[in-house]
């Protein structure tokens, strides 16, 4: 669940949010280059969409958004997204044989002073 939680959370929230900012940047003259898709600089919020979340994290952290961005754990995120991950008998959660603490990765989001619970 709180795997599954992750994922709806990165892709409906973060991704969304990465995206708006970097669409608002755009619109400010600031180049944001789909380097995958032939070096082409991106126009409008469905190209931005398209461009790797790394790339995304690359150029906010450029314009000042290092605060923002500095919770995104792509490697986790990516391990998530594309499944590469087992769940033990005792539902544990394990990527490249370490044991992960999904609450303690789940938390940075959550406000110390609010419970969500």
């Amino acid at each position: 669940m709180d795997v599954s939680s992750e994922l709806m959370f990165t892709e409906g929230v973060i991704c969304n949010c990465f995206d708006l900012i970097c669409y608002l940047l755009v619109l400010d003259h600031h180049d944001l280059c789909d380097v995958v898709r032939k070096n082409k600089y991106v126009e409008n919020i469905e190209d931005i969409a398209k461009v790797g979340m790394h790339y995304k994290t690359m150029f906010l952290n450029q314009h000042g958004f290092k605060e923002l961005t500095k919770h995104h754990d792509s490697t986790y995120w990516n391990t998530i997204a594309h499944h590469n991950f087992t769940i033990d008998d005792n539902g544990h959660l394990w990527v490249k044989g370490e044991k992960v603490n999904v609450l303690s990765k789940n938390s940075k989001y959550i406000r110390s002073d609010r419970i969500l619970r």
